[in-house]
C-alpha cells in the first residue's frame, strides 16, 4: 500500500484510552475486520467488512442464500450452485478506532481493487464501503431483472409507490442521481425512440391533464429554456410542411382551439409576427373559404374594426384588380359612392 492510503486507515485511539490494553478495548467497542471469501472451485473471491466475528457473518451469508426469499446478489447465488462446503473465509485486516467505518470502507475498497474481487472477475457488485458505484455486470444484472417482472408484480408496486410525497431533499437527491447516470452512460438512439414511444401512446385522463396545465401555467421560464424551445421549433418547420395531416386530426385540432380567448397583448404579438408575410396558396385558400362561413356577428365586428382604417397601396392594389376582374370599373365605383 502507499503511504497516504496506509495513513487513511490506520489504528487510533482516544487519549484517555491510550493506557489501557487491547483486550480492555476490545470489550468496549468490537473491532471492525476486513475478511475475505473464496470458492475453492473457480478461485473466485468476495471481500467484505464486519463489527461480529467471522462465524456470525458466514452464517449470515449461508442464511441470505438460503431464506424462502433469496437474494439475487452473486456470493448467495455461488453458495446456492456450489454449496457452502466449498468456500472459505478468513479475516485479512482488523481495526479498532473511535470513528470506525469511514476507515473500514477505505479498508474495503483498497482490498477489493487489490484482490481483484469485482464481478466478473469476483463476487463483489460495488467498489467498497457504503454507497459504492456498481459494476457494469451488476447494473446489467438488476436491469435484467427488473425487466422480468411479472405484471401482478408491477402492479403492487405501482400501487404501493402511489400517492407518496417526496421531500425536496429526496427529489435533489433523485434528480442528481438520474444526471449522473445518463452523464456516465449517455442515451443510446433505442432508448430515446422507446421514450418516445412511451410517450405518445401514454393515455392521459382530463384529470391528470388539468393537474399537469395547472402545474406550468405561471412559471416563468429561463432564456436558456426559451431559447432551446425556438430552435427547436424553427427546425422543426420543413418537417411540418411535409407532413401529411389528416381530415380528422385537423378537424379535432380546429375544435380544440374554439373558443380560445387570446390576450391583447398576445394578439399583438401575432399580428406582428404574421405582418408583411405574403399569404401561401393553402393559406389564401383557407382564408377564402372562412369568409364564407362568418357569423352576422363576426361580419359585424370585423366592418367596425376596419371602418375609417386607411388602406394600404397592396391593400388598394388587390381590391382594384379584384374589381377588375369582376367587370367592375373601381373608379365609377368610387365616383359613385361619392355621388
Amino acid at each position: 500500500m502507499t503511504g497516504a492510503t496506509s495513513k487513511s486507515i490506520e489504528l487510533r485511539l482516544r487519549p484517555d484510552l491510550q493506557t489501557r490494553s487491547r483486550r480492555t478495548f476490545r470489550r468496549l467497542m468490537p473491532p471492525g475486520t476486513i475478511y475475505v471469501i473464496t470458492n475453492t472451485v473457480n478461485g473466485k473471491q468476495y471481500v467484505g467488512q464486519t463489527i461480529k466475528t467471522i462465524t456470525q457473518r458466514w452464517s449470515e451469508h449461508c442464511s441470505q442464500a438460503s431464506a424462502p426469499r433469496r437474494a439475487r446478489t452473486a456470493l448467495p447465488a455461488a453458495i446456492r450452485k456450489y454449496g457452502a462446503d466449498v468456500f472459505t473465509i478468513e479475516a485479512i485486516y482488523e481495526l479498532i478506532a473511535t470513528s470506525m467505518q469511514p476507515d473500514l470502507d477505505a479498508a474495503e475498497a483498497i482490498f477489493i481493487e487489490l484482490f481483484q474481487t469485482m464481478a466478473p472477475d469476483g463476487y463483489n457488485l460495488v467498489h467498497g464501503g457504503r454507497g459504492g458505484a456498481r459494476s457494469a455486470e451488476a447494473r446489467e444484472h438488476m436491469s435484467l431483472a427488473k425487466q422480468n417482472q411479472s405484471q401482478e408484480t408491477r402492479a403492487k408496486i405501482s400501487a404501493n409507490r402511489r400517492g407518496k410525497i417526496h421531500s425536496p431533499d429526496a427529489r435533489a437527491r433523485m434528480s442528481a442521481s438520474q444526471r449522473r447516470r445518463f452523464e456516465r452512460d449517455g442515451v443510446s438512439s433505442a432508448t430515446r425512440q422507446r421514450l418516445s414511444v412511451a410517450s405518445k401512446n401514454r393515455i392521459r385522463t382530463p384529470e391528470h391533464g388539468a393537474r399537469i396545465s395547472a402545474a406550468l401555467k405561471g412559471r416563468p421560464r429561463s432564456p436558456e429554456t426559451v431559447a432551446k424551445m425556438k430552435a427547436t421549433k424553427t427546425a422543426r418547420r420543413g418537417t411540418y410542411k411535409k407532413r401529411v395531416v389528416s381530415a380528422e386530426t385537423r378537424k379535432r385540432i380546429s375544435l380544440a382551439r374554439i373558443g380560445i380567448q387570446f390576450s391583447a397583448d398576445t394578439r399583438e404579438k401575432m399580428s406582428a409576427a404574421r405582418r408583411g408575410k405574403p399569404w401561401s396558396p393553402t393559406r389564401r385558400e383557407a382564408a377564402r373559404r372562412r369568409a364564407y362561413t362568418h357569423s352576422v356577428d363576426a361580419l359585424a365586428k370585423m366592418s367596425a374594426a376596419l371602418k375609417g382604417k386607411p388602406w394600404s397601396a397592396a391593400r388598394r392594389a388587390a381590391h382594384e384588380n379584384s374589381r377588375r376582374a369582376a367587370g367592375t370599373d373601381p373608379v365609377q365605383e368610387h365616383l359613385w359612392d361619392v355621388a
